[in-house]
């Protein structure tokens, strides 16, 4: 599903340097021009000098990192290399910076004392920084928001490939399990990773469990078994990476082969992403779930008064549901119905309007009176941005299913959560309350999915305004 992961590496560092060098450049005209040579910071002399220098030393910065690359085995660095490449950018950025004023005759403008403090604090605060960065990203790895990697192998090349996996850490990445095919070692723990699954049970355990991508390296004496793998997990919405034998080895790998861990490996997905429509994505979901949650404190006083009148109890229903890929969250709505609704659930699964993992039933008696009003002006998804603020959910993706629906799914079902779930989504605006067949509901799901845009979701988005306000669909 993701893609680019040195790109991402790389424009964070660069983010992080650039700031680097504005607070550095700050405090070098800080410290020379007003602590050594005793000038007022709001003079016009210093402001005018401030702002033609960090221009200049910015300019310098884009220049080197053109020919450098800060991502590169950046995991892999220790404290001293670390120190060495903060040195080694810092002084071509000093020779950068002489050669600009001189170019551009500005030296009477910018002072040599400026520039001399700016790079030595650059050095020492870039190197803190970087310090931190690598800290914050190995410690994230550890998590199961990144990206939850199985690796499926046999027990004759498993030494190997967890040499190249501890030797090459990728830092979007964490290695959440090991499958190793011809061997029951389930439970054991391998240079620090489990063994989850062999060969009869690994597709069991990619559709219950938290798996992003999987990584095959087996020999290709069995290939059938190998087609049908990867069709079984690429139906799930999973992207599976295989190693090709004819590759290992080689330096020079074309741009169509991704490289895992530094081996070779075909890509299969269903659909890709790049990490800047992610970005753009997430962006959105920040912005729109800060808004959202500030409309949501000015109703929650004008809903609570009425609901917990009428039905005593906690404001807010809290529930565990199941989002990208398996992970488990706690969504949170305003509570529309009785207290006693989860346990009249089951006297009622014989009213259920559709067809497979899913409940619906027109006039459900553990809905008070004010839970169909917010229900059917969607009142009641307003808490729900802080799910969306948190990163469970996006602004616009898929229904996040219930734990007893996710257990009955089937392999391709799986597939619409390769996505966040979403606050609305394909099926919300396509008439939900006309829809009774849980097969149509992962249709609309997977069309989203396989056409997904920033345009797309947009039209979602403002589908959705028009839907609540004419009250189409919500039941």
């Amino acid at each position: 599903m993701y893609s680019d992961e040195k790109k991402e590496m790389g424009l964070i560092l660069l983010v992080f340097d650039m700031i680097c060098l504005i607070i550095s450049y700050f405090w070098g005209v800080l410290i020379w021009r007003v602590g050594i040579q005793k000038e007022h910071f709001k003079s016009a002399g210093i402001q005018n000098q401030f702002w033609y220098g960090l221009l200049v030393f910015l300019l310098a910065y884009i220049m080197v990192m053109l020919f450098s690359s800060a991502e590169k085995n950046f995991l892999k660095k220790g404290k001293l290399d670390m120190l060495f490449r903060s040195v080694e950018v810092n002084f071509f950025i000093l020779l950068l910076v002489t050669l600009l004023l001189y170019v551009l005759k500005g030296g009477e403008q910018l002072s040599r004392g400026v520039v001399a403090v700016s790079i030595i604090v650059n050095v020492l605060l870039t190197f803190l920084c970087h310090l931190w960065v690598k800290k914050y990203v190995m410690k994230r790895r550890m998590t199961k928001k990144v990206t939850q990697m199985l690796v499926v192998t046999s027990s004759e090349r498993l030494d190997g490939v967890l040499k190249r996996i501890t030797s090459e850490p990728e830092w979007g990445r964490r290695i959440a399990g090991l499958c190793i095919l011809d061997d029951e070692r389930q439970g054991q723990v391998i240079n620090g990773i489990k063994v989850v699954a062999n060969y009869y049970d690994v597709i069991d355990y990619i559709k219950g469990g938290v798996v992003d991508e999987v990584f095959m390296h087996v020999s290709y004496t069995d290939g059938k078994y190998v087609k049908e793998f990867i069709s079984k997990v690429e139906e799930m919405g999973i992207t599976v990476y295989l190693n090709i034998n004819v590759l290992e080895g080689c330096d020079n790998i074309a741009n169509t082969i991704t490289n895992v861990h530094g081996i070779p490996v075909m890509t299969f997905a269903a659909k890709q992403f790049s990490w800047n429509q992610l970005a753009v994505k997430r962006v959105m979901d920040i912005i729109g779930g800060l808004v959202g949650l500030a409309i949501t404190a000015v109703i929650t006083p004008f809903v609570a008064v009425p609901l917990l009148l009428e039905s005593p109890g906690p404001l807010f229903f809290k529930q565990q549901r199941v989002g990208k890929n398996g992970r488990f969250f706690k969504i949170i709505k305003f509570r529309s119905m009785y207290m006693d609704a989860e346990e009249r659930k089951k006297e009622l699964m014989a009213q259920n309007e559709m067809t497979g993992a899913m409940f619906k039933m027109t006039n459900d008696p553990r809905v008070t009176k004010v839970g169909k009003f917010i229900r059917a002006t969607s009142i009641d998804e307003f808490p729900q941005f802080w799910n969306v603020l948190k990163g469970d959910m996006s602004l616009v993706g898929t229904r996040p299913p219930t734990v007893d629906e996710f257990r009955q799914y089937s392999p391709y079902h799986k597939r619409r959560l390769s996505l966040k779930p979403g606050l609305t989504g394909m099926w919300q605006v396509s008439g939900r309350s006309n829809i009774e067949d849980f097969e149509e509901v992962v249709r609309l799901d997977l069309e989203y999915i396989d056409n997904w845009s920033v345009a797309l979701d947009i039209k979602i988005l403002l589908k959705t305004v028009l839907v609540v306000f004419a009250k189409v669909g919500s039941k």
